[in-house]
């Protein structure tokens, strides 16, 4: 039965991902983030993402550039698939969006 899960997950985000990867490139997100579900997760639980053997991250949302960083975060609000990821509340932050709007 967790094979099948699994496949199901892993097919679901192939499909997501072919629907999405020339976007979220245009957001900054570099191609190894994408290469592994898992690593796209992580990225999203923690707002940066760090290869293995790698001492500093190569994609953080409090180094982004503006742009990319406003792109990302409308790209995440209008995706029903992590709308509660601690990216995306750390984006709506730093870019005073969402429950953070009013934020001083």
């Amino acid at each position: 039965m967790s094979y099948r899960r699994d496949k199901d997950d892993t097919l679901h985000w192939q499909k997501w991902l072919q629907n999405h990867r020339d976007e979220l490139q245009a957001c900054g997100i570099p191609p190894i983030v994408l290469e592994d579900m898992r690593h796209w997760h992580y990225f999203l639980e923690h707002g940066y993402f760090t290869p293995l053997n790698s001492a500093d991250p190569i994609i953080d949302v409090d180094r982004m550039s503006k742009s990319e960083a406003e792109r990302l975060c409308l790209f995440l609000e209008q995706d029903d698939l992590y709308p509660d990821c601690s990216a995306l509340n750390r984006l709506q932050f730093l870019l005073k969006r969402g429950i953070h709007a009013g934020a001083g």
